[in-house]
């Protein structure tokens, strides 16, 4: 993933609170 991809995740509980989860490139 580079910066300026178009990406989408889900917001999941971490250990340090919310993070994202089931990142994936959107083609």
């Amino acid at each position: 993933i580079a910066d300026g991809d178009a990406v989408e995740f889900e917001v999941g509980e971490g250990p340090k609170g919310p993070n994202a989860v089931n990142v994936r490139k959107v083609e």
